[in-house]
């Protein structure tokens, strides 16, 4: 029983510490989701601004722009997915957590059924433990 709980520590461990990278991975796509975005942005006003608005830079600021937006998207894809994994991450999380408070209980109540058993033994092996009327 012992080596069980321990085996479930150890995966529980494991599980938040997955859980844990794949936040932080879901948190990067995230900002550089929003900085692409915002270079898209920035790209649309300089486009309409200045010298930019016209002939070659425009051609060229117009397929930039083009190329970002497909960046953008391929961004919220990754972005999508990784957020699915780090909720099946959590999901797993949960799951070691209660499994391993499971085992914890079971273990415990093992243990005092054992001191209980060894309790009544002593008591019933004793002698002159109780008083005997006649």
């Amino acid at each position: 029983m012992k080596v069980r709980l321990e085996r479930l520590k150890r995966i529980d461990q494991l599980q938040k510490r997955l859980h844990e990278l794949s936040a932080w991975r879901l948190m990067a796509l995230g900002q550089q989701r929003d900085q692409l975005t915002e270079a898209h942005l920035e790209m649309l006003n300089a486009l309409s601004e200045g010298l930019c608005a016209y002939g070659g830079p425009a051609a060229a600021a117009t397929r930039r722009i083009r190329a970002m937006e497909m960046e953008i998207d391929s961004a919220k894809g990754v972005y999508d997915a990784q957020a699915k994994r780090s909720l099946e991450h959590g999901a797993r999380s949960q799951l070691a957590g209660g499994a391993l408070k499971t085992a914890a209980e079971q273990n415990r109540r093992v243990d005092q059924n054992k001191a209980l058993a060894e309790l009544i033994e002593a008591t019933l092996h004793a002698k002159g433990s109780a008083s005997r009327k006649a």
